[in-house]
């Protein structure tokens, strides 16, 4: 399973999918660097010499790691591509953690099937639906 760390090849992935560099060119320490979506984005990538830290307005500290698994970069890349809405639905308290976004997203595929063979609450199957398919056609 490939892994990825805090460098180029983490920042080419993340630049792919429109994750940027928005690290203020003041003097300072060279070893930490912030990556967002747009300048004024609440969702923020930093790291801090190896670390990979995840910020979310509100909810600082939110979660980090020395090295990402597949799994974690489409968690976090969840994180980014779904809007805030959707993200709150799929995730408890609407706060970002690797291990919450991945079992979430089980409890979301377990929800989707039983709704599915009750024939039931056809609204939730929609969203559900949505924002799995957000979660699936993320490549890496």
């Amino acid at each position: 399973m490939k892994t990825y760390k805090a460098g180029p090849e983490l920042e080419t992935v993340l630049a792919r999918h429109g994750i940027l560099e928005f690290t203020s060119k003041s003097p300072g320490n060279p070893y930490k660097r912030k990556f967002k979506t747009s300048l004024s984005s609440s969702k923020v990538i930093r790291y801090d010499h190896i670390n990979i830290e995840i910020d979310q307005k509100g909810h600082h500290g939110t979660d980090s790691r020395i090295t990402l698994t597949e799994q974690d970069m489409k968690a976090l890349l969840f994180f980014f591509k779904a809007n805030s809405v959707d993200f709150a639905f799929a995730v408890p308290f609407n706060k970002f953690t690797f291990q919450g976004v991945t079992k979430a997203i089980e409890t979301l595929r377990s929800r989707l099937e039983m709704y599915r063979e009750l024939e039931s609450a056809k609204r939730d199957v929609v969203k559900l639906e949505r924002i799995l398919r957000i979660y699936d056609d993320i490549e890496i």
